[in-house]
């Protein structure tokens, strides 16, 4: 009499592919991490692969009942923390590898929660995989870094940026005190291969920090992305010789060109590794486009043409 060990099995490679067509289809992700613990792990590495929080929905006015009930309100924050907690001790094993990417989107006025929910620090220490980490508004406003708790700096910092695993980083919508803060982001990300800014501002635009300190260990980027309304002082910190991002291995490159051109035109002569080149006007200046693609980009990426 034959048992269920005994019948013969497809290589659970042959299953990780048939889950693979399924990665962005939740029900049916879903539905095969209940087959078997072998079939969880893979549902659960599409499943859990991303995840974007959200600005928490904005509470209502309480009624005076309320004053009498317990409120079980939970922030995307709090349940995915929550979730991951309950998972660690589980026989299941814990989420918390599965999830590569995290998005932390920052809300407007009501709705601001980055620098008030006390479990963000937590969750991201808790996470130990990630690749890709990315921090943005959901409006065309600021988020001051030096007023969001030191508790989560730290945890960024630390947790995040400094993990081994890290590999793509996006920056968008801060307001930093300087480029110090910025160094100090970037000399921790070892492995960092893509690097994505936009609307990146600096509350001190010096660059005497720059001849302060040793080059410690260097991260060769891939894809290096400068969206609108950065300031170029991101390019001079990244053409510093003591910089750790090395934009001479770029070969994907985008720029958002406005302000100081000689500064674009400064990284562009020094990208000489570039296969893929995008470059946004932010304003119509017939002059700069003819120098730039007349001149540079023919002359230093004749493979391009």
């Amino acid at each position: 009499m034959s048992t269920f060990n005994s019948e013969p099995s497809l290589p659970q490679e042959v299953f990780d592919d048939i889950i693979d067509h399924f990665h962005d289809d939740v029900q049916s992700l879903q539905t095969c991490a209940l087959v078997s613990p072998p079939w969880l792990a893979s549902a659960r590495a599409h499943l859990f692969y991303r995840v974007v929080l959200n600005p928490p929905n904005k509470r209502a006015a309480k009624s005076p009942a309320s004053f009498f009930i317990r409120s079980r309100d939970s922030s995307p924050c709090q349940k995915l923390y929550i979730t991951l907690a309950s998972s660690r001790d589980g026989r299941l094993g814990s989420i918390a590898p599965y999830i590569r990417e995290i998005h932390l989107c920052e809300g407007m006025l009501a709705r601001e929660w980055l620098a008030h929910e006390p479990t963000l620090p937590l969750l991201l220490r808790a996470l130990v995989n990630l690749r890709r980490f990315e921090i943005s508004c959901s409006a065309s406003v600021r988020i001051p870094w030096a007023n969001l708790p030191l508790s989560l700096r730290n945890a960024v910092q630390e947790q995040v940026l400094e993990s081994s695993a890290l590999q793509e980083l996006k920056l968008s919508s801060l307001m930093l005190d300087n480029l110090g803060n910025l160094d100090r982001m970037l000399s921790g990300c070892k492995q960092l291969r893509v690097l994505e800014v936009n609307h990146l501002f600096f509350a001190e635009e010096s660059a005497t920090y720059l001849e302060q300190g040793e080059k410690g260990e260097v991260a060769l980027l891939d894809t290096l992305v400068i969206g609108p309304r950065t300031s170029t002082m991101l390019i001079s910190h990244l053409l510093h010789p003591l910089s750790t991002a090395i934009v001479a291995t770029v070969r994907n490159l985008t720029l958002s060109i406005s302000g100081n051109f000689a500064e674009f035109a400064r990284l562009l002569h020094s990208s000489m590794s570039v296969e893929n080149l995008e470059l946004v006007l932010m304003n119509d200046r017939t002059l700069f486009v003819n120098l730039i693609t007349c001149r540079i980009v023919t002359e230093l990426f004749p493979q391009l043409t």
